[in-house]
């Protein structure tokens, strides 16, 4: 196991090394614990007790260059030594962060060993993890990391019912977890508060599982949940911090075709992001009326993004537009409490009866319209 502390020093502080160890006890016997840094760093030195109280060999890496982080040639290098030199260790786990270990990661199995890659939700981890027998997400704060695990369960959600559909609807249970981690390894019920995948299954109100078996368990459209009803009308939901750390970072950005916006947010390797995330966040700024079509250009459609201070307004008035219509098409009940809690904005009770006001004006309108 080999941690390069200098990228992790929250994951570290937040007892991710111990929750890894735990979580690991079952897949054999840690021989070999690393972490990486310049021990002498201020945020470093602190984190010393932590890791040596959990058994790890303190390496200290000086840093010829200001700024550079020398760790990664230093564990690549001891990850092949022991590679080569302990033939009979089946796993390797390189909590890396945001470095791209992809090389080493590959060159890893093809030798025969599993890799655990460890390192925050970024677009560049999402390409690195395809690399690894298996990835760990890390997240930074509670607040984030809260939000990120309530939008990755509604993705998993999703992506049970892509898989129990191509099953006719019913699967074996365990069957259904291999199908899942063969299409995201980074699938953990534990990280979601989980003691097991059973128990993850089992709190799912819309399966059913009996006998080694899960099924859809149909509910009434009164009991359909709002996030449901979004997902009827094809809005895609993302995490408020998400959304914050995106549109910040399409300042200047200019007109230009949807992909291009997508490489640009993609380069900025932001935390918590990938590549089909930006796709949904566009998708969320188009139906907000915060990205428009500019101009086509060689049969190519530009697309201009609206930079505005009242933007996570504008996208709840969108929001709140398509459930108020998606309530009244399945004769749910408006409960206002559990609609404010979706808003992205902090709104009084006299600004939330507006916006409320105004999305429903926006329904009846279109229906209108429509007619």
């Amino acid at each position: 196991m080999f941690i390069d502390a200098e990228n992790l020093i929250n994951w570290i502080k937040n007892e991710g090394p111990e929750k890894l160890l735990e979580e690991l006890s079952t897949q054999g016997q840690v021989i070999v614990r690393r972490a990486y840094g310049k021990w002498t760093n201020q945020n470093l030195s602190q984190l010393q007790e932590n890791l040596n109280h959990n058994g790890f060999e303190l390496l200290h890496n000086f840093h010829p260059v200001s700024g550079k982080n020398s760790s990664d040639i230093q564990m690549t290098i001891d990850a092949m030594e022991y590679a080569l030199k302990l033939t009979d260790v089946s796993w390797f786990v390189l909590a890396t962060g945001d470095s791209d270990f992809s090389p080493l990661f590959r060159k890893l199995r093809e030798i025969g060993k599993e890799v655990i890659g460890i390192g925050p939700k970024s677009p560049l981890s999402e390409c690195v993890k395809t690399s690894c027998s298996r990835y760990i997400y890390t997240h930074n704060d509670n607040t984030e990391e809260n939000e990120i695990l309530a939008f990755e369960l509604d993705e998993i959600e999703d992506l049970l019912e892509k898989i129990i559909d191509k099953h006719e609807g019913s699967i074996n249970i365990a069957n259904l977890k291999n199908q899942i981690l063969q299409i995201d390894n980074a699938f953990n019920e534990k990280q979601m508060g989980f003691k097991n995948f059973t128990s993850f299954i089992d709190s799912l109100d819309f399966l059913k599982h009996e006998k080694d078996m899960v099924s859809y368990r149909r509910p009434s459209d009164a009991a359909t949940s709002y996030k449901t009803l979004l997902k009827r009308k094809n809005w895609d939901f993302l995490p408020k911090t998400i959304v914050n750390k995106l549109y910040k970072a399409c300042d200047g950005i200019p007109v230009l075709p949807r992909q291009q916006i997508v490489d640009k947010l993609v380069t900025k390797n932001i935390e918590g992001t990938s590549s089909s995330i930006i796709r949904k966040f566009l998708n969320i700024l188009h139906k907000s009326k915060l990205a428009k079509v500019s101009q086509i250009i060689d049969d190519e459609k530009t697309i201009e993004i609206t930079k505005t201070n009242d933007y996570l307004q504008k996208i709840d008035f969108a929001m709140l537009s398509r459930l108020l219509s998606a309530i009244h098409e399945s004769n749910s009940k408006i409960e206002k409490d559990k609609l404010k809690k979706l808003l992205y904005g902090n709104y009084t009770d006299k600004e939330f009866e507006k916006i409320i006001l105004a999305a429903k004006e926006n329904v009846v309108n279109k229906d209108d319209n429509d007619h």
